[in-house]
């Protein structure tokens, strides 16, 4: 912040604060990496009223981004009963309350890791969610937000002196650092006003490019009365939405699914 003076010293170690992950974090191989294997992308596109999901995400004391997350967790764990590595969901994050407004609106997000053991395996949506919740408020409480908004300040200062090859390397250890390793991502936007033209909106898909994620993010917005969650895959392969769909359907979640969508940016 303005009125705030950056860090004393650097922290090289991790650039962007103390969110830590496990050393070693399950990955879906099944997901190729690289722009290569790009014509395999794929979206899967659900829609969900907010009625029904909302009535279960409450009584869990849970939110949109935390049920959906602990619902690939049940996907992803069921589909991989031979990892013992634990699975990392990246949490999307934004910096409301440190930036204030109006730069609070400007997309500025972290990646707030979630781990999930290979001892909770197995376990109900409704335990996973409350895992998820307690990790995400931890990891994305004000002290954390201040810090990691702080080391953004200081990394602007610190590669004002540094040379055009020296700036290349140190940021692009720091995005490396911010995104991290993970098993999925999830992230809910939630409600867009679309310049007032929303009540015209039916469904919204965005498209992302996945060559540094884990293999499989999920975009979640409100849409009307509906969440529109758009699964995006590095491959056109249905194993996990057909779990995902089948544990909907296990929680007496009503959905829409739209067929599969091969996207290219």
């Amino acid at each position: 912040r303005g009125d705030d003076p950056p860090p004393p010293r650097p922290r090289p170690e991790q650039p962007l604060g103390r969110l830590s992950r496990p050393e070693e974090v399950f990955r879906l191989r099944s997901q190729p990496q690289g722009y290569e294997n790009a014509e395999g992308w794929t979206s899967f596109r659900f829609r969900i009223p907010q009625r029904d999901m909302m009535a279960f995400v409450s009584s869990v004391d849970g939110s949109p981004a935390t049920f959906i997350a602990s619902l690939m967790y049940r996907t992803i764990s069921d589909l991989h009963p031979e990892t013992g590595l634990p699975l990392v969901c990246g949490m999307q994050h934004q910096f409301r309350k440190p930036l204030g407004a109006p730069l609070s609106h400007l997309g500025h997000v972290t990646i707030v890791p979630i781990v999930c053991p290979a001892r909770l395996r197995g376990r109900n949506v409704e335990r996973l969610n409350t895992i998820a919740r307690g990790a995400l408020i931890l990891g994305a409480d004000d002290a954390n937000d201040f810090l990691t908004v702080n080391a953004h300040i200081l990394n602007e200062h610190r590669i004002r002196a540094m040379t055009l090859p020296e700036k290349r390397a140190y940021m692009r250890r720091v995005i490396l650092d911010g995104i991290g390793v993970n098993t999925f991502e999830v992230s809910y936007t939630g409600h867009v006003a679309w310049s007032g033209l929303d009540r015209f909106i039916t469904d919204v898909a965005p498209h992302f490019d996945m060559t540094l994620s884990g293999g499989l993010s999920i975009e979640i917005f409100d849409v009307g009365r509906e969440f529109s969650v758009n699964i995006m895959q590095r491959s056109p392969m249905t194993a996990y939405t057909e779990r995902f769909s089948a544990l909907l359907k296990e929680y007496g979640i009503g959905f829409t699914a739209d067929p599969p969508e091969r996207f290219s940016l």
